[in-house]
């Protein structure tokens, strides 16, 4: 089993295997910082975001796995291209 946090950020991620890993690599997203505040009052945020590739190595054969987590822009009323 193991496992990988991006350190010093509000964004977990994380591949967890019973096959050996290699990590490849991994970064964070820029987070474009929107907040929403709904009818209720209550704000929401965006946390930061980020991927992580790896090699899993099962008998012979490696494999390689791309993981990540992605912007809920449409929950912000907004889209990737207006955040470039």
């Amino acid at each position: 089993m193991n496992w990988d946090i991006v350190k010093d950020t509000n964004c977990g991620i994380a591949i967890l295997s019973k096959y050996p890993l290699e990590i490849i690599n991994k970064g964070l997203f820029p987070n474009p910082g929107l907040t929403k505040t709904t009818s209720s009052g209550k704000t929401y945020y965006l946390f930061d975001k980020g991927y992580l590739i790896v090699n899993i190595t099962i008998e012979d054969k490696k494999i390689k796995l791309l993981t990540h987590h992605g912007f809920p822009y449409g929950t912000f009323d907004s889209s990737a291209e207006a955040n470039i």
